[in-house]
C-alpha cells in the first residue's frame, strides 16, 4: 500500500510539473507592447472623439494585459498568446461603468471586436486585429512618445 501511494504521488508531481495551463495569460509579444491610436473598428460607423478633439480611441498592451478607451470608459483585458506566430486571445474583458451616451456605440463596438480577436499583424507601424475567419476587426497606428 505504501509503495502504491509513493508511485501515485510521484506520478502526480510529474504530471502537474510538466503541464502548462493554456488559460494563463502570457507575456505580450514585444512588437505589440505600447500604445496604439485606433483608426478603424469593424461595425463602428464613426469613431467618437472627445469634444475637445484632444483624445482619440486607443488600445495599449502591457506584459500580460491591456486596455482600450474611446475617451470615457476603460476596457481592460488579459492577453494570451497561445501557440506560435501571431495568435492572440484577449480574455476577461471588463469595462468601467461611466454614463457617456455619446461614446457608448464606439465603446460597445471596440469591446465586441476585442472579444472576437484571434490573431494580430503589424505592418508599416499599423496594427491589425483579426477574427478566426481573417476579417479585420480593428486597425491602429503606433503612438510614439515625444521627447
Amino acid at each position: 500500500m505504501k509503495q502504491l501511494f509513493t508511485v501515485l504521488l510521484a506520478a502526480g508531481f510529474l504530471l502537474t510539473g510538466c503541464s502548462k495551463d493554456k488559460n494563463v495569460n502570457q507575456p505580450v509579444p514585444l512588437e505589440l507592447k505600447g500604445n496604439w491610436a485606433i483608426s478603424y473598428a469593424k461595425d463602428v460607423s464613426a469613431l467618437q472623439f472627445d469634444v475637445t478633439r484632444t483624445a482619440y480611441p486607443t488600445i495599449s498592451f502591457k506584459d500580460r494585459s491591456g486596455n482600450a478607451s474611446a475617451g470615457c470608459n476603460i476596457i481592460q483585458f488579459g492577453v494570451r498568446a497561445p501557440g506560435t506566430g501571431n495568435d492572440l486571445i484577449l480574455n476577461n474583458l471588463s469595462i468601467t461603468n461611466i454614463a457617456c451616451v455619446n461614446y457608448a456605440p464606439t465603446e460597445t463596438g471596440i469591446m465586441k471586436n476585442l472579444e472576437l480577436t484571434q490573431r494580430f499583424k503589424i505592418e508599416n507601424r499599423e496594427l491589425k486585429l483579426f477574427d478566426g475567419n481573417g476579417t479585420i476587426l480593428l486597425k491602429a497606428d503606433r503612438i510614439y512618445a515625444i521627447d
